[in-house]
């Protein structure tokens, strides 16, 4: 009796002491991380979220409460059917440094509005990656010219990731971009970024998908870029405004993308979050809320602080402006329209949702006006 009253007494310890020592810091390496031919189930919930920014060593987030409002499947495209002129620029014909390991879609390069100066039509823009033991590196950027695959190589290579990834690991790159449209338009876009990516936390996170031991990855990220045009008459140069995003990513081990990240801007001074995704199971929301697909409407600019102008290649039947509360502010009837603009010039800064509905969907955006 005597045994066994103590060893009740010492499996009550384990029972008491098991969430504290079941979960340890890990280390991340390239098999950590997707490879060509995966795909990711991903949600994205309303960029509503307090605490994401908290971190520490064996810290404890709990994000239980996030809510998909769509979902989409992330794929790692392998580099064995691509157009050409890509594969010459990132197949296995160039030169090492510059060998992808997969490519993605992509949205780091606004084309929606480089469409807006352009002659010729510019969609299905892919980034291309390079994966080794020791980084992970962004190479550049493809995208479909009037139907032709045309490549757009870093002229400086910017890692995103240096391997293995450790707590208390600092990092920093740079990555130069020359987007030359020339002979399609005389347009160029450059694209110059500045990360500092440091491993700031770790510990367990809670999520829908479930409980997970992580690494908490926090990427600063200044971006300068420049455009130039000349449709008609001389040429010029024009500085577009300086962008600084956080990224903050909770990585897991054998997961192949962060089980959670968070994207903020900088606004006015304050953090505003811009979109919020997470590894997730299949649950019946992919393509939007309603079905409305991303692909068929374009909203510029965003941010704003005067008109935002829309364009869609179905008919329209009413815009809505909604708070993060979800309060209607603005809302008006188009009747099968496919483009016009609203004036939000009287709307106070801050983030909001515009709600373009069919017949029988539904299209969801954040908006910032500042």
């Amino acid at each position: 009796m005597i045994y066994l009253s103590k060893f009740k007494c010492f499996l009550g310890w384990i029972l008491v002491l098991y969430p504290f020592y079941s979960f340890e810091q890990i280390t991340l390496d390239s098999t950590d991380f997707a490879s060509s031919g995966d795909t990711v189930r991903i949600s994205e919930a309303l960029p509503v979220l307090s605490g994401y920014d908290a971190t520490g060593a064996n810290y404890s987030w709990d994000f239980s409460s996030l809510s998909p409002e769509s979902q989409e499947l992330r794929n790692y495209y392998s580099m064995s059917a691509v157009p050409i002129l890509v594969n010459f620029s990132y197949g296995a014909f160039a030169p090492s440094e510059y060998q992808a390991s997969y490519h993605t879609e992509s949205t780091d390069i606004p084309i929606d509005a480089l469409n807006n100066f352009l002659p010729v039509n510019v969609e299905s823009l892919y980034a291309y990656t390079k994966m080794t033991d020791s980084t992970i590196d962004a190479l550049g950027f493809s995208l479909m010219v009037d139907g032709q695959g045309v490549p757009f190589k870093s002229d400086t290579i910017e890692t995103k990731y240096s391997l293995p990834l450790q707590f208390n690991q600092v990092d920093s790159s740079v990555g130069y971009t020359n987007v030359d449209l020339n002979p399609f338009a005389d347009l160029k876009f450059i694209q110059h970024r500045n990360r500092i990516s440091e491993v700031d936390g770790w510990g367990t996170i809670t999520t829908p998908y479930g409980t997970f031991s992580v690494l908490r990855i926090k990427h600063e990220i200044t971006e300068t870029d420049s455009l130039y045009q000349a449709f008609s008459g001389t040429g010029s140069w024009i500085a577009l405004p300086e962008l600084f995003s956080v990224e903050y990513e909770w990585w897991a081990k054998d997961e192949q993308d962060p089980i959670l990240k968070v994207i903020v801007n900088e606004v006015a001074g304050n953090e505003v979050i811009q979109s919020i995704k997470y590894k997730d199971i299949y649950r019946g929301l992919d393509a939007s809320i309603g079905g409305i697909s991303h692909n068929l409407i374009e909203i510029y600019p965003n941010p704003t602080n005067s008109n935002i102008f829309y364009h869609s290649k179905s008919p329209i039947q009413s815009i809505s402006l909604r708070s993060v509360q979800g309060n209607d502010i603005i809302k008006k009837s188009v009747f099968g329209a496919i483009s016009g603009s609203i004036d939000l010039s009287f709307i106070k800064s801050g983030v909001y949702f515009l709600v373009i509905e069919s017949n029988n969907s539904s299209y969801l955006k954040r908006v910032i006006v500042n």
